[in-house]
């Protein structure tokens, strides 16, 4: 099936009375997986031949799009990502008012017919599952491909079902007496009517599908047939070939009609987006206060408490808020959109030949055998409209191409405009935008989980089709131990514990005023609903308006500062603690699942299951987190290698595993071989043994309150798993903490203290299989929550190998008796070396992989072998790259989001890609700074900048020469050396008061006499100059500054508040510090550069506007009012980088650098003021800007007038479609805005005025 006749089946099912169900399609283009515009009642089910799954890289019309600029230097990185990817060569359309959890389809990964075969299972009205065959018969070197024998064997198993395919089988059977039948299709027809398949296909009403001739009535097809079994050909009530446009030349499409009616969705989405606050609050304020008059001294009161509160929200989203329901796919006919490829001899058929009143279902196969072809780049948004006053070609083209070649033209450029309008007003909110932008450049995606299979020890294969038995092998496959259906669970033996609180633990149990309104501020909004259905924007709706601004309705500041919901929850809350209870309507969970990319999606383990939890619950869960974790701070029972607790980031994580390796690599009198071994803790959360936790909370004295409280958490838990929109039956699951929870965090670190410990242990224990880790110079274990990173340093490679084996060996008999486990063939080992080849020898254990790797991902941050930070920045940039490549879908040079808004999205989520975890490899070498040692080297920092530059050019519109100075100078952005220094310095300075940050820093301050180092050598350590610079330059001076405010605070600085606002303000003065001097060589290299730019005439446009300016905010302001073009534009004459003729000409893409009035250069300055071809026009700009003209004074204090100007006048090609199409009023009417001349005291320079 061609392109061009999934557009024509598009435009035919727009114009039906009732959409077909199932549409089975043969030979699918590579862009029916990214037909994000076509087809949108039904659900596109296909597959990418490639590995991994589809992704942006493999749109064909991104690939189509790129093609035009991949000759540009900074397009080269993602040309080699653009991949066009075959599908396979069957496809199904499913309706989308059709349940998901109704159907699946078996893809037969793995088997001979792969690609070739895929089978659809329906529930129906009737009594049995049925089951429809795609297949194709590719024709490959002269011979068919489908393999008969195991096509047979499939159908047969199937029973009842139904076949449809293009097959090349020619056969009297089905095509008719003047068919020659081939060996392959005589074998093919007898293995059906051995299995008494019933053809459909009737050559004496049906006598043609494939026509390549002109004699049709000669010639009868055997291409596109259908087949039946015999207990599902009494159901099939018609079926019959159809006459649609754009389906002439060889295939046609063929109907088949069953006396059915599918299932039809009846989930229903609530939507709180349009529900005033006030409205929300006076429907549900008076019941709610209501509940104060409830006790709440048992279990039992509390319970009946909140079953009330959600009773009372249920009610009011029944009453406000807005239904979504499915789609009934049962419509009048559409207005028939244009036709693509008009043909008037061709008619439409109307509506009543495809479908009649009295089917309720059908399933249609299309096939095509013509390559697939890829011809348009841009989409257009449905709903978009365009004003304008060109003639229409006529659409008749009558057998004459040029004609309709024209309205095809025609048709293009009205997509194109009304695409670009709809993104200007999209792009108003340029995370929105971007966001859509992504989804739409990725292949289109519904969350269908197809057929699982499992393996069983006899090696055969189970499949699992039904909803429920998909769900059930989930369970049994995510949760192996203790998952027994609706038996409850087991009482969890809690032992002896203390019974008297002291006043430490009173104290700390009581929720402060605040405190509730403060968490549920914090909590992302949005988010799926729990299974009591209360969504996390009804509390934020109860909640003051000066605490949640969001959605702020007409009237909504009207009685909105009372706090509801602390009011209401508060008292609840504390009971929970003082009782030590979580309540039980809180512990029922939907589990979704979210696939996993690097698994198949056929395997139940290919997915991760996400626990949706009470809204009310996660309140109540990170109340008590705090407090837990305020525990394991203050009780130091927290290991100083351990992290992902609160304060305790992967940066320090990765910060203490870099400087044991810098440390070791300082020995010189003893040659050290440090190793690092990454392992993978199997299942993590999901194996968590709940009793043998409960033992480890009391082993590690947290308080009986607590321990009774993490009980009740654990006990009587339950889950539904909802796939494909449907619930499962219940599931008592007492194994695992639920991911989702605020509290399963620190509980999983209580949970790993021990292996944490034991590990550390390990080196002093003297035992004689413990005897090679005592000749250990080295032994550090960091972990971060379920991560866990070894790193070992001896004489020899071997030692380390062999005492990696050990602590490996050791660890998994101590992890085994508490049930955790580790894939061994997931762990990943490296031999760190200063030089020298890599090295791949192995620890000697069953599962390990055979060889070391030279790099490795730990916590987001790629180490290789050398550390010289290639391989991370390599990885970072192809992320960047990524998302640069997603937004040129919203914006180019002359249309989409605004010079502005694109800015705001680089700061915002793309540069923030680079800095991650930058403190851990982004040392430099400070010029007539103290020595340095394996700093990153200048041309790893020139590829960071080089980045930076082409990521400006493409936000700005710029050309491929504009300087990366002049742009960082225009756009207010740092160079990302200085931004990066920046970071790293803030980073730092407040690291180094923590006592993971002080810790870090006593390791260079101190002799190491086990490898033979001496502080003194450490002194040129790459983190000790780093962290010294960083304590120099900005924490000394923000402690100084802070002192000086202490003084004028009315909360005393040594009490627990005033500590907290002490170390959160002295943050916030080093990060003010740190830009204040990031902005001060910014301004210095501006100086330097523009000096050098002025000294150097051979410089391209060395004398441009920008380079006579300062480097400042200001220059960000003159582009924020203008739309993308007028902002291309301006920059372009501010840079001197233009379509001109004299930049083109310094370029060397003219032969000649005259205007053509032909007394001066063609510069932009010279059509402004002096160019006489431009007289009349100039009248108008100088009564606009209000005087004479002046060409620095015209760019810097009127940017929208000139860009206006310069858009209608200057002739560029590049903004000629822009000038004719887009919003751009005549310029006598254009007027100058003042506003922007006049901002910041800055008015027109003498010469601008007369």
């Amino acid at each position: 099936m061609a392109e061009v006749r999934m557009k024509a089946l598009d435009t035919h099912t727009l114009t039906m009375t009732e959409q077909w169900d199932i549409i089975a399609i043969q030979d699918p283009p590579p862009q029916l997986a990214f037909a994000h515009n076509l087809f949108k009642n039904h659900h596109i089910c296909c597959r990418g031949t490639s590995p991994g799954e589809l992704d942006a890289f493999n749109n064909p019309w991104a690939i189509a799009a790129h093609e035009k600029s991949a000759r540009l230097k900074r397009d080269k990185g993602i040309s080699k990502k653009l991949k066009l990817v075959p599908l396979y060569k069957v496809a199904f359309l499913v309706s989308k008012s059709i349940p998901l959890a109704d159907w699946a389809v078996d893809w037969y990964p793995g088997e001979k017919n792969e690609r070739l075969l895929a089978t659809l299972y329906l529930e129906t009205q009737l009594p049995t599952r049925m089951a429809l065959h795609n297949v194709y018969n590719a024709y490959y070197e002269g011979r068919t491909t489908l393999d008969v024998e195991a096509f047979i064997s499939t159908i047969t198993q199937t029973g009842f079902c139904l076949i449809v395919g293009d097959l090349i089988f020619p056969h009297p059977w089905y095509g008719g007496p003047h068919v020659i039948p081939k060996v392959d299709a005589v074998k093919f027809v007898n293995e059906l009517q051995a299995a008494h398949m019933e053809c459909l296909l009737d050559p004496t009403k049906i006598p043609f599908t494939y026509t390549p001739g002109q004699v049709i009535d000669e010639r009868a097809s055997t291409l596109d047939v259908g087949f039946a079994s015999p207990a599902f050909s009494p159901h099939v009530q018609d079926y019959k070939c159809l006459d649609v446009t754009g389906f002439k030349s060889d295939h046609r499409i063929l109907e088949t009609t069953i006396d059915t009616t599918p299932n039809l969705r009846e989930d229903v989405c609530y939507q709180w987006n349009n529900v005033p606050r006030k409205v929300l609050r006076q429907e549900v304020g008076p019941a709610l206060k209501a509940l104060a008059s409830l006790p709440l001294e048992t279990r039992l009161d509390i319970d009946n408490y909140v079953t009330r509160v959600v009773e009372i929200i249920i009610c009011a989203r029944e009453k406000l808020a807005f239904k979504r329901k499915p789609p009934q796919i049962t419509t009048k006919p559409k207005r028939k959109p244009a036709q693509s490829n008009p043909r008037p001899q061709e008619t439409q058929p109307s509506s009543s030949t495809d479908t009649q009143d009295t089917q309720p279902s059908s399933s249609t196969v299309t096939q095509d055998t013509q390559p697939s072809s890829s011809t348009d780049t841009q989409e257009t948004q449905p709903g978009s409209s365009t004003d304008t006053q060109e003639t229409q070609p006529s659409s008749s083209t009558d057998n004459d191409p040029k004609a309709g070649r024209t309205y095809e033209n025609y048709l293009k450029d009205k997509d194109k405009e009304a695409y670009r309008r709809y993104m200007d007003i999209q792009c108003q909110n340029i995370h929105k935008a971007s966001k859509v932008s992504a989804q739409r450049s990725m292949p289109r995606s519904f969350g269908h989980i197809p057929v699982l299979e499992e393996r069983l020890p006899d090696n055969s294969i189970r499949k699992y089709i039904e909803f429920d038995d998909k769900a059930e092998s989930m369970v049994r496959t995510l949760f192996p131990i203790c998952t027994c259906g609706a038996v409850p669970p087991s009482v969890f033996d809690i032992p002896y514990l203390p019974g008297n609180l002291d006043e430490t633990e009173r104290a700390r149990r009581q929720i402060n005023p605040d405190e509730i309104a403060c968490i549920v501020q914090n909590m992302p909004a949005h988010k799926a609903e729990g299974k009591d259905g209360v969504s996390i924007d009804v509390l934020k709706m109860l909640l003051p308006l000066e605490k949640n601004p969001e959605r702020v309705f007409a009237g909504d500041a009207e009685n909105n500062s009372e706090d509801i919901l602390t009011s209401v929850l508060q008292r609840p809350m504390q009971a929970c603690l003082n009782l030590s209870y979580h309540p039980e309507a809180f512990k029922e969970a939907v589990t979704v699942m979210i696939r996993k990319k690097s698994k198949l999606s056929s395997s139940a383990e290919g997915y991760r299951p996400i626990a949706l939890l009470s809204a009310i619950a996660k309140i109540l869960e990170r109340l008590f987190a705090d407090r837990l974790t305020d525990f394991l701070i203050e009780s130091s029972r927290l290991l100083l290698e351990q992290f992902g607790g609160r304060g305790k980031s992967a940066t320090q994580a990765l910060e203490f595993l870099v400087e044991a390796v810098y440390r070791n690599w300082f020995a010189k009198k003893e040659k050290i071989f440090v190793t690092i071994c990454a392992l993978d803790i199997t299942g993590a959360y999901d194996r968590v043994r709940r009793q043998h936790l409960l033992n480890i909370l009391v082993r590690y004295g947290v308080p009986g309150w607590m321990v009774k409280f993490v009980a009740s958490f654990l006990s009587s838990r339950s889950t539904t798993v909802r796939v494909q929109g449907r619930h499962s039956k219940k599931f008592s699951i007492n194994i695992g903490i639920p991911q989702g929870s605020p509290l399963s965090p620190i509980l999983f670190i209580f949970f790993t203290l021990p292996l944490l410990e034991k590990l550390k242990a390990m080196p002093s224990m003297e035992t004689n299989r413990n005897a090679r880790l005592l000749q250990l110079k080295e032994l550090l274990i960091t972990t971060f929550v379920d991560d866990i990173t070894l790193l070992v340093a001896s004489p020899s490679i071997k030692q380390n190998n062999e005492a990696l084996a050990i602590l490996y060996e050791l660890l998994t008999e101590f992890a085994a008796l508490n049930g955790t486990e580790f894939g061994p063939h997931k762990t990943k080992v490296m031999h760190m070396l200063q030089r020298g080849p890599a090295i791949t020898d192995m620890p000697k254990v069953d599962g390990f992989p055979t060889k070391a790797v030279e790099s490795m991902e730990i916590l987001g941050v790629t180490l290789d072998y050398h550390l010289n930070w290639v391989e991370h920045v390599n990885n970072v940039l192809s992320k960047v790259r990524r998302k640069m490549f997603l937004l040129r879908r919203i914006s180019a040079t002359t249309w989409g989001a605004s010079i502005s808004e694109l800015r705001t999205r680089y700061i915002t989520a793309v540069r923030p890609i680079v800095a991650y975890a930058c403190a851990v490899w982004f040392v430099l070498k400070t010029p007539g700074g103290p020595p340095c040692n394996w700093t990153l080297a200048k041309s790893v920092v020139d590829l960071l900048e080089t980045q930076q530059n082409n990521c400006l050019r493409q936000i700005s519109g710029a050309f491929p020469r504009a300087s990366g100075h002049a742009l960082c100078k225009e756009l207010y952005i740092e160079r990302m050396s200085v931004f990066l220094h920046r970071c790293a310095r803030a980073y730092r300075a407040s690291n180094k008061g923590t006592p993971e940050g002080m810790a870090l820093c006593n390791l260079w301050e101190r002799d190491h006499d086990h490898i033979r180092v001496t502080r003194e050598v450490l002194q040129s350590h790459p983190y000790c100059v780093a962290y010294h610079e960083a304590n120099t330059l900005l924490r000394v001076n923000a402690q100084i500054q802070l002192a000086v405010e202490i003084q004028t605070w009315t909360v005393p600085p040594d009490s627990v508040r005033g500590t907290a606002k002490r170390a959160a303000r002295l943050k916030e003065i080093i990060k003010s510090l740190a830009k204040d001097l990031a902005e001060q060589t910014m301004k210095e290299s501006w100086i330097d550069e523009s000096n050098k730019r002025r000294c150097s005439l051979g410089k391209l446009a060395y004398d441009a506007p920008t380079w006579k300016g300062t480097y400042g905010k200001h220059n960000l302001e003159a582009y924020k009012p203008l739309r993308k073009a007028q902002g291309t534009i301006l920059l372009g004459i501010k840079t001197g980088i233009n379509g001109l003729n004299k930049p083109l000409f310094d370029m060397h893409r003219k032969e000649t650098f005259m205007c053509p009035c032909g007394e001066h250069a063609h510069t932009a300055e010279h059509l402004f003021i002096h160019c006489k071809l431009l007289d009349r026009p100039r009248e108008h700009l100088c009564r606009a800007v209000g005087g004479r003209l002046h060409f620095q004074a015209l760019v810097e204090c009127y940017p929208e007038l000139a860009a206006n100007f310069a858009i209608r006048y200057f002739g560029l090609e590049q903004f000629k479609w822009t000038a004719k199409h887009m919003p751009n009023p005549q310029f006598p009417d254009l007027r100058a805005d003042t506003r922007l001349a006049l901002r910041d005291g800055r008015r027109p320079s003498p010469g601008a005025t007369t």
